[in-house]
């Protein structure tokens, strides 16, 4: 779906099966702002945690479940991108700000 104004949006939106919850990244600006900070982090968590495929793979099916769990619930999808963002953070030794 078009979202009604042009901002950012990531890559995967073009490709995405475009399930409930990946409609709603990929039309809200704020969702969408939000994945687009985590992919960093998700990289350098990877990265300096040096995670084996398994482990990655379990990563990220454990985050990607709990996405689609929000179906097309706004404030879930913000919520647990939230507290992703905060695992990384707090991962990867940073202060969190909320």
């Amino acid at each position: 779906p078009r979202a009604s104004a042009d901002f950012p949006r990531p890559s995967w939106c073009r490709s995405a099966r475009l399930m409930p919850h990946e409609r709603q990244v990929c039309s809200d600006a704020r969702l969408a702002a939000q994945d687009l900070a985590l992919a960093p982090l998700w990289r350098e968590f990877r990265t300096r945690e040096r995670l084996t495929p398994a482990a990655e793979a379990w990563h990220k099916s454990s985050y990607f479940g709990r996405l689609k769990a929000c179906g097309s619930d706004r404030s879930c999808i913000d919520r647990e991108q939230r507290s992703r963002r905060r695992f990384y953070e707090q991962a990867l030794g940073r202060t969190t700000a909320g």
